[in-house]
């Protein structure tokens, strides 16, 4: 009788081991499923758990759109977007929307775009979005 004991207190342990750390890899996994988190280049980005329509909106523009070239932190076949706002002619918001729908204009004739096309020789391509829609992507991206 007490061996029998022993092994159902083992089986119980191996048991609740098994199940606290499955609990722990699929809860670490469903934290990239989680609004904030882009799905393309992990940016080290803190996670933004804000679902708003807005929110979710700037996010699906953002990987519609950008993701594809720019993520918030790194730099790849474009700039990181992060602090954007800040820079060269996109301090002003009227430039970021302009400038989206005839990027030829600002790399021809802007100091700031010609000093990046040496970096990124890359065109940008033309957005026809509502100043609306680029609004959402700034926000989505904490700017």
């Amino acid at each position: 009788m007490p061996d029998q004991r022993k092994y159902i207190i083992q089986a119980f342990l191996i048991f609740a081991i098994v199940f606290v750390g499955i609990y722990f890899v699929t809860g670490f996994i469903s934290i990239k499923s989680n609004p904030g988190y882009c799905g393309t280049v992990e940016d080290n980005k803190v996670i933004n758990l804000d679902t708003s329509r807005k929110y979710v909106d700037g996010k699906i523009l953002f990987q519609s759109k950008c993701a594809a070239c720019h993520t918030a932190q790194i730099d790849i076949a474009g700039p990181a977007l992060a602090g954007v706002t800040e820079r060269g002619p996109w301090t002003d918001r009227k430039n970021i929307y302009d400038f989206l729908k005839n990027p030829m204009k600002f790399r021809i004739s802007d100091k700031y775009m010609q000093d990046l096309r040496k970096k990124y020789p890359f065109a940008h391509p033309v957005f026809l979005m509502e100043n609306e829609d680029v609004d959402a992507i700034l926000r989505y991206m904490n700017l």
